[in-house]
C-alpha cells in the first residue's frame, strides 16, 4: 500500500515554526485552535468564521509534500498573504496591501504553486528559482500558456514569487524579471476580464422558469411538505422496529442506559468456554439496551464506535455496576428477547385478514419495477413486484416476511398478490423503487398551458422522492432569481439571514454580509424589487435553519452543529434546476433552457450589462455591485464589469435607431398639433419638412411609429398598442417599420410583461 510522503523538515528564515498563521488582523473564533506555521501538510481555517458559500471540508489550505523546499516556499508565500503587515516583510522593504488575502485566493495560490513545483521537479530545475535562466522561464511560460485559458491564478502566483523574493528562504524570482517580455502574455491575459455573461437565449427562459417555481409552484410544494410533516411517523407504531440508529445515536443510547445506576451490566458468573468470569455478556447486553433489536452493538469487528461503547461499559464494570449470571440464568431471563422481526404480536390470521381487506379495494394497486437494478437478478426484472413497498402499503412496516416462500401461509399470501398483479392491478414505481417512490395525489395544484395546448395541473401525482426534488427545485429557483435580479455575489446571497428585509433610503432592500475584500464582513444593503421580496418570503418558509436561508434541505441527523449545513453548492443547484426544467417541459409548460455553462458570477455580469443601458446607470451599478468601497477605481471597475459583450450586442443593437425614431415621432406629434418645435435660422426649413411628412403620412403609419417608441400601453389613436399593431401593418416611404408586435412573454401571460421583467431602454418591449 502506497503512503503519502512526509516532507523533510526545513527551517524558515522568515517565520518560526511555532508562530500562529493568523495574526491579530484576523477576526478569530474564540476557543478554536490556531494553526502554526510548522504544520507542513495543511492549515485549517476553522479559527475564522466560515463563509456560507464555502464547504466545511474546503475551509483549509493544502500544501504539496513532493518536495520540502517547495513545501516551505509555498507556506512562506501563504503566510505572507495572510499576514501582509508582518514585521519581517516590512523590514525587508516590501509594501503589501494591509488587507489579508481571501481564503479562496490563498488556497488557489497554494494549488497553483504546487503545480509549479511539479513542473520544476519534472524538468530538474534548481531548488533556488533565482538561479533559473531566462530560457528556463520561457519554457515554463510556454508550458502554462499552452494548457490554460484563464491565466489569472498563474499570474497571481508568479507575482508573489517576484514580490516576496527578498524574504523567501530558498529564493524567489530574480528582481525585475516579472516585468520583462518573457511574462508579457501572462500579464496581458490575466488583466483581460474573463467573466462571461449568460446569453439572452438562456437568460430569459431561465428567469421565467425560476419565477414560475417561486410564484406559481412553490405554495403547493411547501403546503404538501408541511402536510406530510404533520402526519404521524410510522416509526411510532408499536408493530415496527425502531428506526435505524446512527453510530452517534447508539452511543447516546449506551451512555443514557449506563447513566442509570439501576441498570446493571450482565457479566459471566463462571468461566464459560472462552469467556472469563466477570466479563460482560456482550450479546445480551446489546439486546437489553436496544430492546431486542440490535445484537451487534459491541461487535469487535466494528472498530472505533463499538470499542468506545465497550470502554464505557468496562468503566461501569469497574465501578461495580454489574449483575453476575450463569449461562442458564441468562437464557432464562424473559426481559432479554431477540426481536429482529417487526411483527410483534401479529398472528397469521391477522396478517391474512389485513391482506384480504386491502385487496378488496380495487383502488389499491400493487407496485412493480420499471427498471433493472445494477446487479441483474431474475426476481428484480422490470415488471416484477416490489415486495418491500407492498408490505409498507399493506402493513405499514418494512421487510418481506409476510410474503416469503419459507412457509405455506406466506406463500399463499404471495400467490394472492401475484394473481391480482396478473389481472392488471399494478402501478409502476420509478426512482429508487421503494416506499418513497409511491405516488400521492396532488390536490389543487396550479393549472398551466402545456406544450400541446391543453390546460391541466402541472402535477397530477407526486412521490416523496419527487417532492424532495421539487423542494430542491424551489430552493434553486430562489437562488437563480436572487442572483439574477440583485447583482449580489454568491457569498453575499448565501449570507442572507432571517429578518433581512429592510428599507434603505425609502426603497425596499435586503441586508447581508459583504465578504470580498473586507475581513470585517460588514452588513450592507442591496436594493430589491417586490418579486425579490416574495422570493425571500418563500425562502423564509423553506429554510429550517434558525438564522440562514440557504442551507441544507434537512437538518443534520448526527451532529448538532448547524454551522456545518450552512450554505449550498450554488453551481450544482443551477445545473440541477436547468436539468429539472428541461426534463419536465411537457408537464410544466415552461420554455426550454438552452444547454450551456451557467455559474453564479455570470448572473452579476449579465445584469450589469442590461442595467448599463439605462441613462446614468453607473452610480447605481457601482452601489449595487459594491464597487463604491474603492472609489478611486470604481469607475473603471464598474465600466469593465458592465461592458457590452457579443452575447448581448444584438439584444441592444437597435437602441440608437429607436432613440432617434422616438425623437422624430415626438417632433411629428408636436408639429401635428401646430406647435413650433424649433427656433432659429433653420426652424422654417425643419417645420416645412415635418409638415410635408405629416401631409404624406397616413394615420396608421404614425401609429406604427408611435408603437416603436411610446412608453404608454395606449397608442395615439386611442387603441391599445397591441390592437393597433395587429390591425395595421404599413410602411413609411416603402420601408416596413413593424409587421407585428416584437414582444415575447411567458405562455399564458395574455401579453402582459411579468411583474419582475424590467422594461427595456426607451420603453421598447424586451425582444426574444
Amino acid at each position: 500500500m502506497s503512503t503519502t510522503p512526509q516532507p523533510t523538515v526545513v527551517t524558515s528564515s522568515l517565520v518560526s515554526a511555532d508562530e500562529a498563521v493568523f495574526g491579530s488582523g484576523h477576526p478569530l473564533v474564540e476557543g478554536v485552535p490556531i494553526p502554526e506555521f510548522g504544520e507542513s501538510r495543511s492549515w485549517s481555517f476553522g479559527c475564522i468564521r466560515r463563509p456560507s458559500n464555502v464547504r466545511p471540508a474546503a475551509w483549509k489550505v493544502n500544501f504539496t509534500v513532493i518536495d520540502s523546499v517547495w513545501n516551505l516556499r509555498i507556506r512562506e508565500i501563504c503566510f505572507s498573504m495572510l499576514n501582509p503587515t508582518h514585521k519581517v516583510i516590512r523590514d525587508a522593504g516590501i509594501a503589501l496591501v494591509a488587507e489579508p488575502a481571501a481564503h479562496s485566493t490563498v488556497r488557489q495560490c497554494a494549488y497553483t504553486l504546487g503545480k509549479f513545483a511539479a513542473w520544476a521537479l519534472a524538468n530538474d530545475m534548481p531548488a533556488d528559482i533565482a538561479a533559473w535562466r531566462e530560457e528556463d522561464w520561457a519554457g515554463f511560460v510556454e508550458h502554462i500558456t499552452a494548457r490554460a485559458n484563464a491565466l489569472k491564478p498563474d499570474a497571481t502566483a508568479l507575482s508573489w514569487l517576484s514580490t516576496l523574493a527578498p524574504v523567501l528562504t530558498h529564493g524567489g524570482m530574480a528582481q525585475g524579471l516579472w516585468n520583462t517580455d518573457t511574462f508579457r502574455e501572462i500579464r496581458h491575459r490575466s488583466d483581460t476580464p474573463s467573466t462571461a455573461s449568460i446569453p439572452p437565449s438562456t437568460w430569459w427562459p431561465l428567469l421565467r422558469a425560476a419565477w414560475a417555481y417561486i410564484h406559481e409552484f412553490s405554495p403547493h410544494i411547501l403546503d404538501l411538505r408541511d402536510q406530510l410533516a404533520q402526519q404521524p411517523d410510522p416509526g411510532d407504531s408499536p408493530e415496527r422496529r425502531p428506526a435505524f440508529r446512527t453510530p452517534a445515536g447508539n452511543d447516546e443510547l449506551v451512555d443514557n442506559w449506563l447513566a442509570n445506576p439501576d441498570n446493571l451490566v450482565p457479566v459471566h458468573k463462571y468461566d464459560h468456554q472462552t469467556k472469563s468470569a466477570g466479563e460482560p455478556i456482550w450479546h445480551h447486553l446489546a439486546l437489553t439496551i436496544t430492546g431486542g433489536t440490535n445484537t451487534g452493538l459491541f461487535q469487535t469487528t466494528r472498530k472505533g464506535a463499538a470499542q468506545r461503547r465497550r470502554d464505557a461499559v468496562l468503566r461501569a464494570v469497574e465501578r461495580g455496576q454489574v449483575q453476575a449470571y450463569s449461562w442458564s440464568e441468562m437464557r432464562a431471563r424473559t426481559d432479554v428477547v431477540n426481536h429482529p422481526a417487526i411483527y410483534l404480536g401479529r398472528s397469521t390470521a391477522a396478517l391474512d385478514q389485513v391482506l384480504d381487506d386491502w385487496l378488496t379495494n380495487p383502488d389499491n394497486l400493487i407496485p412493480i419495477r420499471t427498471k433493472q437494478p445494477r446487479a441483474p437478478r431474475s426476481d428484480l426484472e422490470p415488471g416484477t413486484i416490489i415486495w418491500t413497498a407492498l408490505e409498507a402499503l399493506i402493513y405499514g412496516t418494512a421487510g418481506t416476511a409476510p410474503f416469503t416462500q419459507r412457509s405455506v401461509t406466506s406463500a399463499a399470501r404471495r400467490q394472492k398478490v401475484e394473481d391480482a398483479a396478473a389481472a392488471g392491478r399494478v402501478q409502476k414505481l420509478a426512482g429508487t423503487m421503494t416506499t418513497r417512490s409511491l405516488p400521492m395525489p396532488c390536490k389543487d395544484f396550479t393549472s398551466v398551458t402545456r406544450q400541446d395546448g391543453t390546460t391541466r395541473p402541472w402535477r397530477g401525482q407526486i412521490s416523496v422522492e419527487e417532492l424532495a426534488d421539487e423542494i430542491r427545485m424551489v430552493r434553486a429557483a430562489c437562488y437563480v432569481f436572487m442572483a439574477g435580479l440583485t447583482m449580489m455575489r454568491n457569498s453575499e446571497i448565501q449570507e442572507i439571514e432571517r429578518g433581512s428585509l429592510t428599507a434603505y433610503y425609502g426603497a425596499p432592500a435586503v441586508k447581508s454580509r459583504k465578504l470580498k475584500h473586507d475581513p470585517a464582513q460588514p452588513e450592507l444593503n442591496w436594493w430589491i424589487s417586490a418579486p425579490v421580496v416574495e422570493t425571500l418570503t418563500v425562502l423564509d418558509r423553506l429554510s429550517w435553519h434558525h438564522t440562514h436561508l440557504f442551507v441544507a434541505l434537512d437538518p443534520p441527523r448526527v451532529t448538532h452543529n448547524e454551522d456545518t449545513v450552512r450554505g449550498i453548492d450554488a453551481a450544482g443547484e443551477i445545473d440541477f434546476f436547468v436539468a429539472g426544467v428541461n426534463a419536465s417541459l411537457e408537464r410544466t409548460g415552461l420554455e426550454e433552457i438552452p444547454a450551456g455553462r451557467i455559474r453564479p458570477h455570470m448572473f452579476r455580469r449579465t445584469m450589469s450589462i442590461i442595467c448599463s443601458q439605462e441613462p446614468d446607470s453607473e452610480i447605481a451599478l457601482g452601489h449595487q455591485l459594491k464597487h463604491l468601497a474603492r472609489r478611486a477605481l470604481a469607475n473603471r471597475i464598474t465600466q469593465d464589469y458592465s461592458r457590452m459583450d457579443t452575447h448581448w450586442a444584438k439584444e441592444f443593437d437597435n437602441q440608437l435607431e429607436l432613440a432617434a425614431a422616438g425623437r422624430l415621432v415626438e417632433l411629428l406629434k408636436s408639429r401635428r398639433s401646430g406647435t413650433d418645435v424649433a427656433v432659429g435660422p433653420a426652424a422654417a426649413k425643419l417645420h416645412s419638412g415635418l409638415d410635408n411628412v405629416i401631409a404624406t403620412m397616413k394615420e396608421p403609419q404614425l401609429c406604427e411609429l408611435n408603437s416603436l417608441t411610446s412608453k404608454s400601453r395606449s397608442c395615439c389613436c386611442g387603441m391599445s398598442l397591441r390592437t393597433c399593431i395587429s390591425a395595421r401593418s404599413t410602411t413609411v416611404s416603402g420601408t416596413p417599420l413593424r409587421r407585428n408586435a416584437r414582444t415575447r412573454y411567458p405562455k399564458g401571460s395574455e401579453g402582459q410583461r411579468p411583474s419582475w421583467e424590467p422594461a427595456s431602454p426607451h420603453g421598447v418591449e424586451t425582444r426574444q
